[in-house]
């Protein structure tokens, strides 16, 4: 079971990581796994839910880009960015010659989230779920690893 959270339920103080492993996917790399801890609970990863309106989405390779008006929802990316950031500068002590990838803040701050979706939706409004399940880690950097979700407004 997943618990979902709206971004001012977010704590930075809740965030903890697990011993690396070698990283599946990055050839080369490690990952370390994300746990998201209060004192009723203990979550694999962190789950974010936002809405966004008047949204558009285009078809990118096996993907979707859903794209945003960025002015409108300039809180909101900021909001996101700052939870990235924050989430790497806590681990950054394990990694000080390594350079930081903040690729949630890149995508953001182009007005879109790319999302896995079977087809196209045909609301211009949207649930979203934002999963950061741990970091990546190659030779000379690191990220956070995440995923965006539609969630069709089950909330």
């Amino acid at each position: 079971m997943s618990i979902v959270k709206n971004l001012k339920q977010y704590s930075d103080e809740c965030v903890y990581f697990c011993d690396s492993i070698k990283n599946n996917v990055m050839i080369n790399g490690n990952f370390i796994r994300i746990l998201y801890c209060t004192h009723h609970f203990t979550m694999n990863g962190i789950y974010l839910h936002f809405v966004l309106s008047d949204i558009s989405y285009e078809k990118y390779y096996q993907k979707y880009k859903c794209s945003f008006n960025l002015e409108t929802y300039a809180n909101l990316v900021s909001e996101i960015t700052r939870i990235e950031k924050a989430i790497l500068k806590k681990i950054s002590v394990m990694f000080p010659e390594k350079n930081a990838q903040y690729k949630i803040a890149e995508q953001l701050q182009s007005g879109y989230l790319k999302i896995f979706l079977p087809s196209v939706p045909r609301d211009t409004r949207g649930t979203f779920l934002l999963k950061v399940s741990g970091v990546w880690e190659t030779e000379d950097s690191y990220g956070v690893t995440y995923k965006f979700t539609n969630i069709h407004d089950r909330f």
